[in-house]
């Protein structure tokens, strides 16, 4: 790559200044070097479909040539979509395909990625690829009937591990014996998490071992892959304990100690955080974590009890994690710890080899700050479009120096998502669901960026409302369309109630709800979301107002969702091709096979990669945060379909500079 000097750089920032919407901040912020993502897809007797990305560092405009084994069979015009559907292909065809800048063409880029395999479904052909993955063997638990625990993969991440603009595929292994905090049961211990990392051919590149100090379950184990030191690699951090051994081998801490108590807990020990090298899953630095679980040292009162609000580990033991541009420009890391009374919020900066903190905030006292307003998740946009990340923390959120921006008052909750929901509403906003039996107060909202309450919906049946959603899938209805499962009504971005058939089947599997609350997705070749319960795309019928299924992976290849109930994918996300995403989903049968699905139609959409929009990148880094939620991009789809935006983005590693920090300017 092409290097500039910190002075060099700044000749060229004006080249960059093509904002989204919203941002119409001085600065690009820095992300992925990634390359075209030139991928084949078979779709059947239609042919080989063929996609790839726009990047955010080029022209909306520029022209493409697409070959066949070195016969040019395609000019990819101004406007046309960055996808191809080859009549003619066969899965041994060879394709390159190359930008053409002021009329001369650049570098052919070969495909990637192939999806080899194919499933029929209700008359369409769905385009798939299988990784085997390598399991960690089976183990036996210190409980009084020597328990066995075996492994399947849990949540997904990805990231550019060794700089070659292709992602790798970070997996996280769970135990089937993980437990939930709040279960306490003598000899109820948990297997060990594993941390593998992929080629996307399958090729393992290490694998972390948390170790017996670290416990399995949804809440204690989010991990951040990102590239946060700007070097074009992406480093991987998360919480670790004595006897956590690296992809070198290297135990960190004492591999000697054992902390679990009589019911698995490990309530007591040194906590760390850790940053590994993503090329090869070595120790890079490891930190004391910030705040430990005795919180006495920080907050006003005496005993541990009084601020969790338990003495057990259950409270105690909630973590989240997230990354967002604090300073506009480059990603910190955000580590956080509390949900249902005490809330501490720490950001670091890492420059290759050390974190620095950056703030540290704390909400100790009942009915201030984030105390009491904490969330299953954690979401991270630039809420009123200043350049800088907001953290929307529950009911509460962060400003990007870590002071208080607004909290609701409205308490815990399952669900919060951020986005562009009603692009004719100035600044992002929040939906967000709240788990309290009040009738008089909101169990679902939305909210502005100042957190005043646009709409809301009140529960007269007093019910713990778990479920959320917002997509935008009635084209008819401007903006996203919002709904939870208590009640189960759909408003359109201004409130409005969303009429559906008279007909739909009451006896739906999720819940008894009609409408999927699970997963979003971009799936298909128009501009509106399809819905994912499990391993089920299901679209919004605009005529017959119906929620209908699109694709069974279920029934047809004996796929299914994690974390039971909730039915997630391991991951969902734009990892090649055009902006359309791709979704991953494990073997029943078989918990070392994981199923790729791509797109199996061709768009005439031309949207940039959503990899280069920052709030959507950073989604996929929190998207394996305890109760997993889907990405949203930090613009109306639509809109930018219509008018397409350059983003506000430079490659990492493709410029030196130097930055004071919060200054606001280069140097």
């Amino acid at each position: 790559m092409t290097r500039h000097s910190r002075f060099g750089f700044l000749a060229i920032i004006p080249a960059l200044l093509l904002a989204l919407p919203l941002q119409s901040f001085a600065h690009p912020r820095q992300l992925e070097a990634i390359d075209r993502g030139l991928v084949v897809a078979n779709v059947g007797k239609s042919g080989m479909l063929v996609s790839w990305r726009l990047l955010g560092t080029e022209k909306a405009d520029t022209e493409f040539n697409l070959y066949r084994d070195g016969k040019k069979i395609a000019t990819i015009g101004k406007t046309d979509g960055t996808n191809y559907l080859d009549k003619d292909g066969k899965i041994t065809s060879k394709y390159t395909v190359s930008a053409v800048v002021d009329g001369k063409e650049g570098e052919k880029k070969a495909a990637s990625f192939v999806f080899d395999s194919t499933v029929a479904f209700d008359g369409q052909t769905f385009p798939y690829k299988v990784l085997k993955l390598d399991r960690p063997a089976s183990q036996v638990m210190p409980d009084s009937v020597n328990t066995v625990c075996g492994y399947y993969p849990d949540d997904m991440s990805v990231g550019d591990l060794d700089g070659d603009g292709e992602y790798e595929l970070i997996v996280k292994w769970f135990p089937d014996n993980f437990k939930d905090n709040s279960q306490q049961m003598v000899g109820s211990y948990t297997g060990t998490v594993f941390l593998d990392a992929y080629k996307l051919d399958g090729k393992k590149l290490w694998r972390i071992s948390l170790g017996r100090n670290i416990r399995a379950g949804a809440h204690y184990t989010p991990f951040q892959v990102y590239d946060y030191d700007g070097d074009g690699k992406a480093e991987i951090v998360m919480k670790t304990g004595d006897g956590t051994i690296d992809g070198k081998g290297k135990v960190i801490g004492d591999s000697s100690k054992d902390y679990r108590n009589a019911s698995g807990m490990i309530i007591t020990g040194p906590e760390y955080l850790t940053v590994f090298r993503g090329s090869d899953g070595s120790e890079i630095t490891t930190i004391d974590y910030l705040p430990s679980r005795d919180i006495r040292n920080f907050g006003p009162y005496d005993s541990l009890g009084l601020n969790w609000g338990d003495t057990y580990g259950n409270r105690c033991d909630r973590f989240l994690s997230a990354t967002a541009y604090l300073d506009g420009v480059h990603p910190s890391l955000i580590i956080a710890r509390g949900y249902y009374t005490a809330a501490y919020v720490v950001a670091y900066d890492f420059d290759g080899k050390n974190l620095k903190q950056r703030w540290f905030h704390k909400s100790e006292t009942p009915g201030e700050g984030l105390f009491g307003q904490g969330n299953l998740n954690i979401v991270v946009g630039d809420l009123d479009g200043d350049g800088l990340d907001e953290i929307v923390y529950g009911s509460a959120a962060l400003n990007h120096d870590g002071t208080l921006r607004y909290s609701t008052g409205l308490g815990y909750g399952y669900a919060a998502y951020v986005g562009n929901f009603d692009p004719d509403h100035a600044g992002l906003e929040v939906w967000a669901i709240h788990s309290h039996f009040d009738s008089t107060r909101y169990v679902a909202e939305l909210r502005d960026d100042k957190g005043k309450f646009l709409f809301g919906d009140l529960s007269p049946m007093q019910k713990e409302n778990g479920r959320a959603m917002a997509a935008d899938i009635d084209s008819t209805s401007r903006g996203y369309e919002l709904w939870s499962y208590v009640p189960s009504e759909m408003h359109s971005a201004k409130g409005t109630p969303i009429k559906l058939s008279d007909s739909l089947d009451p006896e739906d599997p999720y819940l008894g709800r009609v409408i999927p609350t699970s997963f979003r997705i971009y799936f298909d070749g128009d501009l509106q979301d399809e819905l994912l319960n499990g391993p089920v795309v299901s679209k919004f019928n605009q005529q017959n107002r119906k929620i209908e299924t699109y694709f069974d992976g279920e029934t047809s290849l004996g796929l299914i969702g994690n974390q039971s109930a909730k039915n997630y994918p391991n991951l969902v996300a734009d990892l090649f091709g055009d902006w359309r995403e791709e979704m991953i989903f494990r073997s029943e049968s078989d918990s070392s096979k994981i199923y790729i699905f791509s797109t199996p139609v061709t768009t005439p959409h031309r949207l940039y990669t959503l990899m280069h929009d920052a709030q959507y990148r950073q989604a996929i880094a929190w998207q394996n945060t305890a109760y997993n939620l889907p990405p949203h991009p930090s613009y109306y789809l639509p809109d930018m379909a219509k008018k397409l935006t350059k983003p506000n983005v430079y490659a990492a590693g493709e410029n030196e500079y130097a930055v004071y920090p919060d200054a606001g300017y280069y140097v």
